[in-house]
């Protein structure tokens, strides 16, 4: 699953989500620069985990938000979007839709 939100990219496995950050990165043998992601956050078993150690301090420099309760809002509609993803994906390996 991804999410992106301006230059940063939540992107999680069965086992594991973490953010990464999109650059542009150089070519070493043509020269031409190209759209590349690099991990700023670690790897997170949950997404709990990954917001207590690594999604704060990334999303202040990617969020628009002037106060705290813009911030937090941002968050929790962030929380719920993987919420609502997490318990389709329940649903279809369930369902035997995999």
């Amino acid at each position: 699953m991804d999410i992106k939100r301006g230059k940063y990219i939540l992107r999680s496995e069965p086992m594991c989500c973490w953010i990464e950050e999109e650059y542009e990165a150089k070519d070493r043998k043509t020269g031409k620069t190209k759209k590349a992601w690099k991990n700023i956050s670690g790897y997170y078993p949950d997404f709990k985990m990954l917001c207590e150690e690594g999604l704060p301090k990334h999303l202040l420099v990617a969020s628009d938000a002037k106060s705290m309760k813009k911030l937090v809002e941002e968050v929790r509609d962030i929380h719920d979007k993987i919420a609502r993803m997490s318990y389709e994906r329940v649903k279809e390996i369930a369902e035997g839709k995999e």
